[in-house]
């Protein structure tokens, strides 16, 4: 009898420390008064295109809080879990603009209120991709006063094999030491040889993108503008909307050029 008492004690004990664990871990989970989600729309991508995404933090709160969050480009972490299991993480990511939250830092976030963003991941790419299949993505922040990290929803992000004309672009990009930042990194004429070789791939708008950056940098307004027009009048795309956009900025700088 007393043995069973034992048994039954320990069964309980057991089943209370199980729920205290629960009940910690969801109160771990909720502590922090807001939330960080991060979103793409375009799941499907051919390797080495960049991943187009929108960050959000939130507050979901009853009262103004404190936008604490070290979330600048530099510090915001990734883990990706590919199709076989294997999982590539990097604790310092750095993506296509920079100081996206740089106006947060110091700032307050009304209830109900957030701050969203858009950005472009354009780097290591082969890392992070490195074959056709179904890929697991999740960002991390850390609170700048606790350390403790903030953690977004997954993201699923599909890559496929390349066909015909993509699949020689591809090829081609494989053979450069840094293909997962090619766009990134290639220079102007590498960027044109590129399109030269490969006009109407999967890539191409890319490639236009990169290279009317280089030209508009050296303030060929009329060349960057005929570039970039290209991109734009494709349709609703992430990639048109940046080249609607610095199409307005050329609009712009040619007419304080003017005055």
């Amino acid at each position: 009898m007393v043995r069973q008492r034992l048994v039954v004690s320990s069964l309980l004990a057991f089943v209370l420390f199980g729920v205290a664990a629960i009940v910690t871990a969801q109160s771990e989970h909720q502590a922090s008064p807001v939330t960080y989600e991060v979103s793409t729309d375009q799941q499907t991508l051919l390797p080495l295109e960049p991943v187009f995404l929108t960050f959000s933090l939130t507050n979901r709160t009853a009262s103004a809080v404190p936008a604490r969050f070290d979330i600048s480009l530099e510090r915001t972490a990734i883990a990706v879990r590919g199709p076989g299991g294997g999982v590539v993480e990097s604790d310092r990511l750095s993506m296509a603009s920079a100081g996206m939250w740089d106006g947060l830092r110091n700032s307050v976030l009304e209830p109900g209120g957030g701050r969203t963003t858009r950005e472009r991941l354009m780097i290591n790419l082969d890392s992070f991709f490195p074959t056709a299949g179904t890929y697991r993505v999740t960002f991390k922040v850390l609170d700048r006063l606790s350390q403790a990290p903030l953690s977004s929803n997954l993201v699923l992000i599909r890559i496929v094999e390349p066909e015909g004309i993509d699949r020689e672009a591809y090829d081609y990009l494989r053979q450069w030491p840094h293909a997962g930042s090619w766009f990134q990194t290639a220079t102007q004429s590498e960027l044109e040889d590129f399109l030269t070789r490969f006009p109407d791939s999967g890539y191409s708008d890319l490639a236009r993108v990169a290279l009317g950056e280089w030209v508009f940098a050296e303030l060929e307004y009329q060349r960057a503008s005929e570039i970039f027009s290209v991109v734009a009048q494709k349709g609703r795309s992430r990639l048109s909307e940046h080249a609607a956009e610095r199409l307005q900025l050329i609009r712009e700088a040619a007419r304080a050029a003017r005055r």
